[in-house]
Parts: C-alpha cells; sequence; structure tokens
C-alpha cells in the first residue's frame, strides 16, 4: 500500500529535479497537496532548490537498488531522465519502472 503522509498526502517520487524539466515541476509539485521525494545522483546539488518538506534522497535511476529503495512506498514516480535526443516527460507507474528495471530494461 502506497505510504501517506501525517496529512494523508501521497507520497511522490520526482527523478531529475536537478535538470531542466524536472526543476521546473519541482516547485509547482512542492504546490501540491502531495508529500515529495526528489530522487538525486547528487543530493547537495538538489537540497538547496527544495522546501524543507521535501525529501532528497541518493540514488541513481540505473542502480536498481537505490532506485527501490527510493521507491519505497510511492504513490505515483515522475521518471524525467532523458537522452538530450529523446525527451519524454510522462508518470509512469512504480510498478513498470519496478519491473522494467529489474529485467534490465530502460523506461
Amino acid at each position: 500500500m502506497p505510504e501517506l503522509d501525517q496529512q494523508d498526502h501521497p507520497l511522490v517520487l520526482l527523478t531529475g529535479a536537478s535538470g531542466y524539466v524536472g526543476g521546473r515541476l519541482l516547485p509547482l509539485m512542492e504546490q501540491q497537496p502531495v508529500t515529495l521525494r526528489c530522487l538525486a545522483r547528487s543530493p547537495d546539488t538538489v537540497q538547496p532548490r527544495v522546501r524543507e518538506s521535501t525529501q532528497v534522497v541518493r540514488g541513481d535511476v540505473l542502480d536498481p537498488s537505490s532506485l527501490t529503495a527510493a521507491m519505497q512506498g510511492v504513490h505515483t514516480a515522475y521518471y524525467l531522465i532523458h537522452h538530450m535526443s529523446d525527451l519524454q516527460v510522462i508518470p509512469i507507474p512504480v510498478s513498470t519502472i519496478t519491473s522494467l528495471r529489474s529485467r534490465g530494461g530502460k523506461p
């Protein structure tokens, strides 16, 4: 069951918060009734950009164990990691990301 905070807000994972699109989505997500968690390879880069209530966790979408840990209790995940030639900005169900990564796939 997805984790809810004390105010019954769903936990949302945002990847790519230090990037162009994710960096613009971050302040918009912080205004929503959600508990926001950002996955970052370098949390020190993201931490100064977020509100105190936003969680920043170290991880990499290419590292299945860190991705699994970051997605613990997550209701919705926004996967905003891309190659410069292949930008995709869509919410992907957590179960889809986990399943793909466990088989070595790419969302």
